[in-house]
């Protein structure tokens, strides 16, 4: 699209997102997901590691709630969908125990 107008750029996943793998840098998405760690193991941008403190765990604590009620309702709605397809009913006690349980 540059050369029918001149200046105009296209962001894509490869010119918008690097990385580097044992001092190579690579452009593009991940070929792989990274490995997922303990939180004692991570660390803050300013390099100190990250503490499981119950400031942390409070101030996360809406956000995590938000993330599982809507994960709830999407797993009961698409249950809904399926009972309409399907002719059946679904017992919703039992989706979000396994819902719960899976995560």
């Amino acid at each position: 699209m540059s050369r029918l107008i001149p200046g105009f750029h296209v962001a894509t996943i490869g010119s918008r997102f690097q990385y580097v793998i044992d001092g190579w840098p690579t452009t593009g998405s991940r070929r792989c997901l990274r490995c997922p760690s303990c939180p004692g193991t991570c660390r803050v941008p300013t390099g100190k590691p990250l503490a499981l403190t119950f400031e942390l765990v409070r101030n996360l604590a809406p956000a995590a709630f938000a993330i599982a009620m809507l994960g709830a309702i999407e797993s009961l709605l698409s249950a809904v969908v399926a009972d309409g397809m399907s002719g059946h009913r679904h017992d919703p006690d039992a989706e979000l125990l396994a819902r719960g349980r899976g995560t």
